[in-house]
């Protein structure tokens, strides 16, 4: 079986494009020691899809994003920008409650 490094995922929550995103999911994704392939066959979608989503490319579907990133274990949230730097600045903080 080959062996699967894992990468860091991206230090700030806020997806500013489509790479963060792209980022956070090969994070997960080589975290939960899967190779590319392993993975796609497992969630149900294309290995190219899944690379392409890694990757950064602009032209995967939010459908198969959401399933990706559902089946990988990332939430994606909607916050108003307004309350975007708090949120980021709480979850590099850990999380805790007030």
């Amino acid at each position: 079986m080959k062996q699967v490094k894992a990468t860091a995922a991206p230090t700030d929550p806020n997806l500013i494009d489509t790479h963060v995103l792209g980022a956070a999911v090969r994070a997960a994704r080589t975290s939960a020691g899967m190779t590319l392939a392993d993975a796609a066959l497992s969630i149900g979608v294309a290995k190219q899809t899944l690379a392409n989503l890694e990757a950064g490319a602009p032209g995967v579907s939010l459908g198969l994003v959401l399933k990706i990133t559902q089946a990988l274990g990332l939430g994606l949230v909607v916050i108003p920008r307004f309350q975007q730097a708090r949120v980021a600045k709480w979850l590099q903080e850990g999380g805790e409650q007030p």
